[in-house]
């Protein structure tokens, strides 16, 4: 009986100690050989937030490559406005906050401009 008692004051406790933690994600975009990254990400946020294990932010560089085809799924990235380039170009500003995420997903493709050094070195 005590172990009875004992394994039921457990489950209470672990039912009604709240929800478990999420992990946090981030997704890097921006240039990609791909066409079709703008929809792929959007696509990635949406599965992993669907699973409720996972809350998923999108950090994209300032200048955008190949995004034309797919370009009706930028916005809906919630990042604001892009400028959409013929060729990859090396947005100076892009630092996203790496250390406040738990996983890092890179939709970069082949190709795409290098990072700033510091952004590397993050």
């Amino acid at each position: 009986m005590k172990r009875f008692l004992l394994a039921l004051s457990l489950i209470m406790i672990f039912a009604f100690s709240g929800e478990a933690k999420k992990i946090k994600v981030l997704i890097v975009d921006g240039q990609n050989n791909h066409e079709v990254w703008p929809k792929s990400t959007i696509m990635m946020k949406q599965y992993l937030e669907e699973t409720g294990l996972f809350t998923v932010d999108i950090d994209r560089t300032a200048y955008t490559w190949k995004a034309e085809r797919e370009k009706a799924f930028l916005p809906l990235a919630g990042v604001g406005e892009t400028q959409e380039l013929p060729e990859p170009k090396t947005d100076p500003n892009f630092a996203p906050k790496f250390k406040k995420y738990d996983v890092v997903v890179s939709n970069f493709g082949w190709k795409a401009a290098d990072w700033p050094e510091s952004t590397q070195k993050n």
